[in-house]
């Protein structure tokens, strides 16, 4: 299995998200970014993933 988390700083990888989703039965698999975290001079966003039960 691909791993989930680029990197634990990182986050992650919407991608693989998307594909363990699908593979789970989901159809429209989505991602928005809803808002932005500032920290320590870093941004990280912050995502709402929506999906259909196929």
């Amino acid at each position: 299995m691909t791993d989930l988390f680029r990197d634990k700083a990182a986050g992650f990888d919407r991608d693989v998200l998307a594909g363990h989703l699908s593979a789970a039965g989901f159809t429209d698999v989505r991602f928005v970014t809803a808002c932005e975290v500032s920290r320590n001079e870093h941004v990280y966003p912050i995502f709402l993933v929506t999906a259909a039960r196929g």
